[in-house]
């Protein structure tokens, strides 16, 4: 498969090579990403079970 537009995205971007997806959801992730805690500590694991839960900006 030819990706020229990817590949010159991964040329001139940063490569994190230890890093990894801590959610299934990508709501999870970044609930993970800007708290840097895991899903099930910031109670974001779904897109379904969080209307209930203060926002992590709340939390802030």
């Amino acid at each position: 498969m030819v990706t020229p537009h990817m590949d010159r995205l991964a040329a001139k971007g940063l490569s994190l090579p230890n890093t990894f997806c801590p959610g299934a959801t990508c709501i999870a992730s970044r609930a993970a990403m800007f708290t840097g805690m895991y899903p099930h500590n910031t109670g974001v694991c779904s897109f379904d079970d969080w209307a209930h839960h203060r926002t992590w900006v709340q939390d802030l």
